[in-house]
């Protein structure tokens, strides 16, 4: 199966075509586990027991928070990168200007996002 979407760089001007190469399986299951992960485990605070991480004595709680955290970190983040791993990722740069004409019209939202926020960093930047 074969992806492609496109990357822009507003400050910089510059732009790529992104294309990734995978089996569906591996797209498939990157998508499932991301969905799960923010959609699915509930954001439950754990439990305040006694635990010593590092050397030092914490609590579940203080360490990984809530349980959507200790999904993230011992579930989603090795499949993502075992997902990641299958990946063969290609990029295609083109002109700033190009990727402007080809895909401005049909994400206007998103490019004027793009240029309002690089705005905003380099009227940041002078100050």
């Amino acid at each position: 199966m074969r992806k492609i979407y496109y990357t822009i760089n507003g400050y910089h001007k510059t732009a790529s075509i992104v294309v990734e190469y995978a089996n569906p399986l591996v797209f498939a299951l990157d998508k499932i586990i991301g969905f799960m992960c923010g959609y699915l485990v509930p954001a439950i605070p754990l439990l305040p027991i006694s635990i010593e991480r590092e050397g030092e004595k914490t609590t579940l709680r203080e360490y990984y928070s809530n349980l959507q955290d200790v999904f993230h970190i011992f579930v989603h983040c090795p499949v993502f990168e075992w997902c990641d791993r299958r990946v063969d990722t290609r990029f295609i740069e083109i002109s700033y200007d190009e990727a402007s004409k080809a895909f401005r019209d049909k994400d206007l939202k998103f490019w004027l996002e793009s240029e309002t926020m690089n705005r905003k960093e380099v009227s940041d930047a002078k100050v």
